[in-house]
């Protein structure tokens, strides 16, 4: 998708950057989903804060996990959330994000 969004790829400092925009209520963020696994765009969204949330992780779930903290935690709206799929924008209706337990987000 070609777009003029932000793009953390090549920083070597990613997780930091995305921690950031994520917990910043001035920040629009726009995700593609794309890749993700699951059978609806709820699916993938929730199973890859789940997989984020562990010790064992691909960085985008790592991502995910750190914007569903921040939705959570109240540091983000879900309305400054804009999520993609196949370069076309998808609704998602907001979703709770539960508090990751010991031993909870690990990959199988």
């Amino acid at each position: 998708m070609k777009n003029e969004f932000a793009h953390y790829l090549d920083d070597l400092d990613w997780e930091a950057s995305v921690r950031g925009a994520a917990h910043n209520p001035d920040v629009h963020l726009h995700i593609a989903i794309d890749g993700f696994f699951g059978d609806s765009p709820t699916d993938k969204i929730m199973a890859a804060y789940r997989s984020g949330s562990g010790d064992n992780w691909f960085a985008t779930e790592r991502e995910i996990y750190h914007v569903g903290k921040a939705v959570r935690v109240g540091d983000r709206e879900w309305d400054s959330i804009t999520f993609y799929e196949e370069g076309v924008k998808v609704k998602i209706p907001e979703l709770e994000f539960p508090k990751p337990q010991e031993g909870e987000g690990v990959k199988k």
